[in-house]
This record gives structure tokens, sequence and C-alpha cells, in this order.
């Protein structure tokens, strides 16, 4: 009879120890859904996370520039969790200046982050002397939005709540637009 109890209880264990590698697997996946930009008309996040360094070889406006990696090839990117003002926008050249200033000319680390549907690469782009994010810098500057649709980190919204607070950048003028607002705003016009 002790005999069947302990093998009752090995048993009992065992399905326990089953079913909660079952549930923190599930968990874990949830999870990874939850967290991925799956909407794939504007990133595709179907890639795999990868890193590596390339020169900004040009600032195309405060959220996009083209890259120059190792290999000499060279693509678009947009920067990953922002939105900059459109260059024709109220403070859209100074946003770009901003990033200029942050990225023109040097070598920065490249975190992937999937691409967008006009084939760009969108990314994080690290300060590699400093291992900083310049996309947190620009929100942290006031150089742009933090583009919630896909980037909703407490700690980029903390920026932005900041920037506002100190009246930095963009946030000076206090009926500054959202760049995916004034971008509706101004295809409705066009219409």
């Amino acid at each position: 009879m002790l005999l069947n109890i302990k093998q009752f209880n090995k048993k009992n264990q065992a399905r326990r120890f089953n079913v909660l590698a079952f549930f923190i697997y599930f968990v874990m996946l949830l999870s990874t859904a939850c967290t991925s930009d799956d909407d794939t008309s504007e990133y595709d996040s179907r890639t795999n996370v990868k890193q590596q360094l390339a020169r900004v070889i040009k600032v195309k406006d405060g959220d996009s520039v083209i890259l120059r990696f190792e290999d000499s090839t060279e693509k678009e990117a947009r920067l990953f969790g922002i939105d900059a003002p459109e260059y024709n926008q109220p403070f859209g050249r100074e946003a770009k200046n901003i990033l200029s200033k942050l990225v023109y000319k040097k070598t920065v680390l490249i975190e992937s982050k999937g691409t967008d549907r006009y084939q760009r690469e969108i990314v994080l782009l690290i300060d590699d002397s400093q291992q900083t994010s310049i996309n947190q810098q620009m929100i942290e500057l006031g150089a742009a939005w933090v583009y919630s649709q896909y980037q909703n980190d407490k700690t980029w919204v903390n920026l932005q709540n900041k920037a506002k607070q100190k009246s930095l950048g963009l946030w000076r003028n206090s009926s500054a637009k959202a760049p995916w607002e004034w971008r509706k705003r101004e295809q409705a016009r066009k219409k």
C-alpha cells in the first residue's frame, strides 16, 4: 500500500510538472505574439532581430536615413517607434537637423525590427560609442512623437511627457499635430 502511494505521488508530481511546463510555454508564446508588431501593412516583424554596424550617409527627414553597411550595400531605414514631423510640416526641418547632428556620417549599431510596407528597414539606431538609443534621444529632445501604434514602452512615453513638460522642440507649439494626423489631413485636403 505504501508503495502505491509513492507511485501515485510521483505520477501526480510528473503531471503537475507537465501542466506547469505547458502553461509557461503557452504564456511565453502568448507574450511573444502580443509584443510583436503584427500589423504587416506597416511593419513586417517576422524577420529575426539582428544587429550590425552601418554608417549613416544621408538623413532624409526626422525619422528616415540612408545606411551604408560594411558590405557597401545601402538601404533606406525608418527609425522604429518614433514619428517625426514631415519635412513640410511645422518643426519638420528642425527634426531633420536634430537627427543629422546625432547620426550623420557616424557609424551606428543597427537593431533591425523588420521591414515596412515600403520595404524600408525598421531600425533602432544605437550610438555605438555611448550605447544610447538615437530613437529615444529624438523623443527626449522633443524632435519626434512616440509612435504609439507600434511602440508603447513606458520609458519612451515618459521621455515624451518630460519633453512636453519642458516645452522642448516641437512641444514649444502647444497645438503641434502628430505626423499621422497631419498626413491624414493633408491626404483629405488633396482629394
